[in-house]
């Protein structure tokens, strides 16, 4: 080199150039030539170049301008969905799903998730190439048949799988699985929530064996929660309009059934003198037959207004309800004898009883009006006839059922059923058709009460009422009731002899008259009644040691705190002897969330205090 260039000099020029080779093996390596030009001993000018292998250097400026290039296609797309309206959640999720297997250089994406909204589980893929057979099976890669990846990815590990030889010897399904379907790379990236496995982001390539860098799986994993707290958002919007339009229901009914109750009230106190004149009179009219007939249509039809009004308090829950146990099977013979008459020789009404009904503790006259509407409303939904079906049958509610109607699964319901083959409702209609005033009818036809009466009947008897309904198809109908006991029906109904001891009820209630009826009711049910004279005086009775107390029945003063809060202090603890609150008739206090309380608004009729305590005190043992 000292030959070539003279002692002492400095580079005139230099310059450099960066190119790939392929060594004899096939390799590829990124090379960086280095060429200087220096003076020679002779003064003529020499070059010098200077090779090197730049390989790791140069794929570790790749790997960090693609690692930037996919921080910035992060950001980008959280700000995207950030900005997105949540109703257009779906389709901005399979617009960016494209974006995401272009950063993740795969053929094929998919986004499960779980639990989302009404709909359940999400679903969303997108190809590069065209779609490949058997990939359904794979969605949440949470399935028993491949073992080795769910036990991954409900760890909430990675399921990295660079080429199918990567594979443990363990994981032979999932070999199975991807050479059968011809995938070389795959990668799935569980996504979590709260230390939960909530959904599942995988990708994969058909083409070429794909390593993922740990960088890059980590933004993956990022873009998958991302995905995630969009159909979250997405829920919690759909709760929140829904509990809006609950409430905005519940003020309608509210509103309408106070309106509906004052004008029942009046309706009542007229109906009364209508009534009491008529029978003055049948009973000193002389026996004149056709004025005798005409006084007893008369009553008949101040009887039959009467049970309107009724139901309009009941619609209104101001109504003091006349519950007894009713044989389920004689009620709903009873309204099909009722009905037949009115449906023209075009129709076909067929009932079907199920086995072992029993009884149910009910208004016999407000459930037996609650079937005759629906079967109204059926007739009146087949404009060409058709056939009715009305049915009765004793079970256990379906976890659905009780979730949609808040009632108790552990329970057995008498499930009435009205089920037509008529025009049936559209989404909107069904929406709505529990809203007073609200009717498809024509003008005239209809009052737009028949429904909403019926649910206001339903609910006061701690029921639930559900529609099915399809255009075209028809409408089902369906009203769950407690059902009772066979032991309680029993013994309400008189089969049994007198009701053995069952313990010790203490009573406080200022009231002498409605003080007798609950100690007669709890004698009746083979209580033996300590009397208090004080709320502090139960809560003394309730925590004495010597003597054990089953059951307070004690009236509630006003104000009051809540009912939970109210059986808290006669107990003197959460727990304690299941507590019957007797709330006065304009003290309407919240609901009470703990299953041992029960409140029972003034006046308490004798056949309603027995038939609450036995269902009641029924419900509270089995659960």
């Amino acid at each position: 080199m000292a030959q070539l260039i003279r002692p002492g000099a400095h580079a005139r020029r230099r310059g450099a150039l960066v190119y790939r080779l392929r060594t004899r093996t096939g390799h590829s390596l990124t090379v960086e030539s280095t060429a200087r030009e220096f003076e020679g001993p002779d003064a003529r000018p020499r070059v010098v170049v200077t090779t090197r292998d730049v390989t790791e250097r140069e794929q570790a400026r790749l790997a960090l301008e693609r690692q930037i290039e996919l921080e910035a296609r992060v950001a980008e797309l959280s700000r995207y969905f950030i900005d997105l309206d949540v109703d257009a959640t779906d389709g901005g999720i399979e617009t960016k799903l494209a974006v995401v297997a272009g950063l993740a250089e795969a053929q094929h994406i998919w986004l499960y998730s779980f639990a989302t909204g009404k709909a359940g589980p999400k679903y969303f893929d997108w190809w590069r190439i065209p779609r490949r057979p058997g990939c359904h099976s794979r969605r949440s890669r949470r399935s028993p048949a491949f073992p080795y990846s769910t036990a991954l990815i409900q760890a909430g590990q990675i399921y990295h799988v660079p080429s199918v030889d990567s594979l443990p010897a363990s994981a032979v399904a999932e070999r199975r699985d991807l050479e059968e379907r011809g995938v070389r790379a795959m990668l799935g990236i569980p996504i979590m929530s709260g230390g939960r496995f909530v959904g599942f982001l995988g990708f994969e390539n058909y083409e070429r064996e794909t390593g993922w860098s740990e960088e890059t799986i980590m933004l993956l994993r990022l873009v998958g929660e991302i995905f995630y707290s969009c159909l979250r958002r997405r829920r919690a919007v759909e709760d929140l309009r829904d509990s809006q339009s609950q409430l905005l229901q519940a003020q309608k009914m509210e509103a309408v059934g106070t309106l509906a109750g004052g004008i029942a009230h009046d309706f009542n106190n007229h109906l009364a003198v209508m009534l009491g004149n008529a029978r003055f009179l049948r009973q000193e009219v002389e026996a004149d037959g056709d004025v005798l007939a005409a006084i007893e249509d008369l009553e008949r039809s101040a009887d039959h207004c009467a049970k309107l009004t009724r139901s309009l308090l009941a619609f209104s829950r101001r109504s003091p309800v006349e519950v007894v146990p009713v044989a389920v099977a004689e009620l709903v013979r009873g309204v099909e004898g009722l009905v037949k008459p009115l449906l023209p020789g075009s129709f076909r009404l067929e009932t079907e009883l199920g086995p072992a009904l029993g009884e149910f503790a009910v208004d016999q006259v407000q459930i037996q009006q609650v079937l005759v509407n629906l079967l109204v409303n059926a007739r009146d939904a087949m404009a060409a006839g058709g056939l009715i079906r009305m049915a009765a049958e004793r079970r256990r509610l379906t976890a659905g059922e009780a979730a949609l109607e808040g009632l108790d699964a552990r329970r057995e319901y008498v499930v009435l059923s009205v089920a037509d083959t008529g025009c049936g409702m559209n989404p909107e209609t069904l929406r709505r058709v529990f809203e007073p005033f609200f009717t498809t009818k024509p003008v005239g036809q209809g009052t737009g009460l028949g429904l909403a009466m019926a649910y206001g009947i339903v609910r006061q008897s701690g029921g639930g009422i559900a529609i099915e309904s399809r255009v075209g198809q028809g409408s089902t109908v369906r009203v769950f009731l407690p059902a009772l006991a066979v032991e309680v029906a029993a013994r309400a109904t008189g089969e049994a002899a007198m009701p053995e001891p069952v313990g010790r009820a203490a009573v406080f209630e200022p009231d002498p008259e409605v003080r007798q009826l609950v100690c007669e009711v709890l004698t009746e049910q083979g209580y033996a009644v300590e009397i208090a004279a004080s709320p502090e005086r139960v809560a003394e009775q309730v925590r004495r040691a010597s003597v054990s107390i089953d059951l307070v029945v004690a009236a509630m003063p006003w104000p009051s705190p809540s009912p939970d809060a109210f059986a808290e202090a006669l107990r003197g603890g959460v727990t304690g002897p299941p507590v019957l609150a007797l709330a006065e008739a304009g003290h309407v206090p919240v609901e009470a969330t703990d299953r041992g309380v029960r409140v029972l608004r003034k006046p308490v009729g004798r056949a309603e205090l027995r038939s609450t305590l036995e269902v009641w005190l029924e419900v509270v043992r089995e659960g």
